[in-house]
């Protein structure tokens, strides 16, 4: 009997596979891979002049306390991103949500972004939703929808989309 196509793992599960199992040297490395699908995906390359990684971002005002990455837009507009690589049945924990939320409450930044392949329980989406400041979310099932090759990233002869 042939394979559904809904129970083949995506690009997106291959790359996860192949993080760092240790918890911060994993991080560090989705961040790397959420700058590229920023920088690569078309709806978003279209939308962001650049991507820095918070240790690289020029404003960047101390250490990491919340804020992974930094976007610009075409416009000159700031997002400040977060970016959680969560087995996607876990969730999010509520204060990873409220500690991304304080940092990026400067007026610098025009919007947030939550990128994570863990679920978001209903307190984490409401502080996320019920902010001053837009706040949008790419969770795993909109990564995995996207036209692009995750695994790419890992390995340039393979087309990106």
């Amino acid at each position: 009997m042939a394979e559904s196509i809904l129970s083949l793992p995506s690009s997106l599960d291959g790359l996860i596979e192949r993080l760092p199992s240790d918890p911060h040297l994993r991080g560090e490395a989705f961040e790397r891979a959420v700058r590229w699908f920023l920088k690569t995906d078309p709806s978003y390359a279209s939308e962001l002049r650049e991507v820095w990684l918070w240790r690289d971002w020029p404003g960047r005002w101390g250490a990491d306390i919340g804020i992974d990455l930094v976007a610009e837009t075409w416009e000159g507009k700031l997002w400040a991103i977060q970016v959680k690589g969560y087995d996607p049945g876990n969730q999010v924990p509520t204060s990873e949500i409220d500690s991304f939320i304080s940092a990026s409450s400067r007026p610098e930044f025009d919007h947030r972004l939550l990128i994570s392949t863990g679920q978001l329980s209903r307190n984490a989406e409401y502080k996320l939703t019920h902010q001053d400041k837009s706040t949008a979310f790419l969770l795993y099932h909109h990564l995995t929808e996207s036209p692009l090759d995750w695994l790419a990233y890992l390995d340039e002869s393979r087309p990106a989309l």
